[in-house]
């Protein structure tokens, strides 16, 4: 599928490795990140690793993308995988991760992660697709890598019929994806020295051909 000049295909089991790396780049700065890895070296070096699981996650339960040119990559979890199950996050490799990024890191991902699951859960609690991950390479950013690697996606979850669900550290990011037909409410805030966060929704869009008093409703 090709949008603004991109073509998108499937990512490779072969290119996880590189995926990661590329999302350390894109995240350097974000929140999220910056609260559960807040020295720098330990960010790059475990940040890949949660990442790579991250993707595994998305290529067992749902379906990544990236382009030919591998600028960017995103990550879907399917309906019925959503909420995320625990057997399939451990099948991950997330079994580890206590040990593998520390208590203390551990503990800072839990108690922001436990605040965007209950979030999760109250704004969609049926059937839905969730957007796990949008990353695109900084030297790519602002050339319609996102908007490309969205199209797949949302194509999809148009024909479904049903939502889609996001959440995002950054405000500024909240602006993007309103330009995709998702809304957002929040700031959720968590607790001092934590992030807040923005969940968003996303209803599907029907075809033009098919009459409106079709359309689904807001929730």
């Amino acid at each position: 599928m090709t949008a603004t000049g991109n073509t998108v295909v499937p990512l490779l089991e072969s290119q996880v490795d590189a995926a990661a790396e590329l999302g350390v780049r894109a995240f350097r700065n974000d929140p999220m990140m910056q609260y559960v890895f807040p020295d720098e070296d330990r960010r790059q070096r475990h940040g890949k690793w949660f990442l790579e699981r991250c993707i595994r996650y998305g290529l067992r339960c749902g379906t990544v993308h990236t382009t030919e040119d591998f600028a960017g990559v995103v990550a879907w979890i399917r309906p019925e995988h959503t909420p995320m199950r625990l057997i399939q996050v451990l099948r991950s490799g997330m079994l580890a991760a206590p040990c593998k990024l520390g208590w203390p890191t551990f503990r800072r991902f839990l108690r922001l992660t436990k605040a965007m699951e209950a979030a999760h859960q109250q704004a969609t609690p049926g059937r839905h697709w969730y957007l796990l991950l949008l990353v695109v390479d900084p030297p790519h950013q602002r050339r319609g890598v996102g908007s490309a690697l969205l199209a797949p996606g949302l194509a999809q979850v148009d024909n479904d019929g049903l939502p889609s669900y996001l959440e995002t550290t950054t405000e500024q990011n909240t602006t993007y994806y309103r330009k995709h037909g998702f809304e957002a409410w929040g700031p959720q805030t968590v607790a001092a020295g934590v992030p807040s966060f923005w969940p968003m929704l996303r209803e599907p869009r029907k075809p033009a051909s098919q009459p409106a008093d079709d359309a689904r409703g807001s929730p």
